[in-house]
């Protein structure tokens, strides 16, 4: 559904919302009052439903297809996961920093070429 975003922006992705429930709308309210049965609504609303998730489906695997062609770099993120008592303890920077070298290292031993830390992780 999102990929419709890349035609309209959000403004596409709300309208196509906003229409689908109209549909639904003018369906059930129809119905409620007993009026004889207005094929539009149903029509537009099966092919709001069909149309868009294929739309999605088709771009995906469009995208897919391209981003299998393109090299990779592997990342790694290092997350510390230190209270944050450990900020306030001056004696525990060292501490944590040695930590997050060690725990890098060990990422780009198993092959990642871009590590990422936390705003928080350099002390």
């Amino acid at each position: 559904w999102i990929q419709l975003a890349e035609i309209g922006g959000p403004q596409a992705v709300s309208f196509v919302m906003l229409a689908i429930n109209a549909a639904i709308w003018a369906l059930l309210r129809g119905q409620i009052r007993k009026e004889s049965f207005d094929y539009r609504p149903a029509v537009a609303l099966a092919a709001y439903l069909v149309l868009v998730p294929a739309y999605g489906a088709l771009r995906i695997s469009q995208i897919d297809a391209i981003a299998a062609k393109q090299k990779h770099v592997k990342f790694a993120v290092v997350q510390g996961n230190f209270g944050i008592l450990t900020f306030a303890d001056p004696d525990a920077k060292p501490v944590f920093l040695g930590e997050m070298q060690r725990v890098t290292a060990e990422l780009e031993a198993q092959g990642a070429r871009i590590a990422l830390w936390g705003e928080t992780a350099y002390p």
